[in-house]
C-alpha cells in the first residue's frame, strides 16, 4: 500500500498534466485543473464588489410609469419633436426664399 501523501501527490500530478479532453471541455480556457483557476470557473455568484455595484446601478433605474403617465410623456415628446421639425422647416424655407431672391 502507498502512503496517503504519495497518493495525494500522484493525484495532484495527474491533475496538473495537460488534458486534451479538459481543454476541449473548457474550450481552451484551461489546460489543467489547478487550485488557482477552479474557484473562478466554478463560481456561480459575482464577486461581492461587483454584485454591490450591480445592485447600486439596478436601484438607479426608474420604476415603470403607469400607462397614462407614459402616454402623457410620449405626447409631450412628440409635441417637442414637432416644434423642432417645424422650426427647421421654416428655417429651410427662409433660406430657400433668400437664395431664390438673390439668384432670381
Amino acid at each position: 500500500m502507498y502512503p496517503v501523501a504519495v497518493l495525494i501527490q500522484l493525484v495532484f500530478v495527474s491533475l496538473l498534466t495537460v488534458s486534451a479532453a479538459f481543454q476541449r471541455i473548457t474550450e481552451g480556457r484551461m489546460a489543467t485543473v489547478n487550485h488557482e483557476n477552479v474557484p473562478n470557473y466554478l463560481r456561480t455568484k459575482l464577486d461581492p464588489e461587483v454584485e454591490n455595484r450591480f445592485e447600486a446601478a439596478y436601484l438607479r433605474i426608474p420604476l415603470p410609469n403607469t400607462p397614462a403617465e407614459t402616454l402623457q410623456k410620449q405626447d409631450k415628446q412628440i409635441q417637442n419633436l414637432n416644434k423642432v421639425v417645424n422650426t427647421l422647416i421654416e428655417q429651410f424655407q427662409t433660406a430657400q426664399n433668400d437664395w431664390d431672391s438673390k439668384t432670381g
